[in-house]
């Protein structure tokens, strides 16, 4: 442990750094993560290590890295216990293993063509759980010609509502009117 001083109101302050003691292989691997890690939160966390291990303050890590100094002692006290596993997130809810039970049995699941959906980081997952039994079903991509309250919805907006500011109050109260009478004041073909 080395004790720094800091000048604070003409007095000498002793802050305590602990220098993290890792091996070469360890900072070599730490500082790999940090350059080439998959998720940023791992880069992140092998980065709060390599700055202990170069004897910086707690509270300088804290700042440097935008954390709070609690999150910064915990990575400390994980990697301690935990060495590298400490990196990776830990599951926060049930939905991963819960879904990992219940593949194997018949199981759709329909997803949109958000990215996350589409990362490399999720795609060993997914393929995991289609060997189970996962069925995944991408919808098209957007494409509202083929989405019938999309017609709807632009027939009412250019056509049967006035061109003018509205208040929320009134757009519901027009929209309501429309939607009313839907079929007898104002006719739509949904087949066209």
């Amino acid at each position: 442990m080395q004790a720094a001083s800091s000048p604070k109101n003409g007095d000498r302050i002793k802050v305590k750094k602990k220098v993290l003691a890792l091996s070469e292989a360890d900072q070599s691997v730490l500082a790999e993560i940090v350059k080439k890690g998959q998720d940023w939160r791992m880069r992140h966390r092998a980065q709060t290590l390599l700055y202990f291990s170069e004897g910086r303050a707690a509270k300088d890590i804290a700042t440097q890295q935008d954390l709070h100094l609690d999150a910064v002692y915990d990575r400390r006290k994980h990697w301690l216990k935990d060495g590298f596993a400490s990196l990776s997130d830990k599951q926060r809810s049930r939905a991963p293993p819960t879904v990992n039970e219940h593949v194997g049995k018949p199981l759709v699941v329909i997803l949109d063509n958000a990215s996350v959906h589409k990362a490399k980081a999720t795609q060993s997952m997914l393929k995991l759980l289609q060997q189970r039994g996962l069925k995944l079903y991408f919808l098209p991509p957007y494409s509202p010609g083929l989405n019938r309250i999309e017609k709807l919805w632009h027939k009412m907006k250019y056509e049967w509502m006035a061109y003018k500011a509205r208040e929320a109050h009134t757009l519901v109260t027009d929209e309501e009117e429309i939607l009313t009478g839907l079929g007898k004041t104002y006719l739509f073909d949904f087949c066209r």
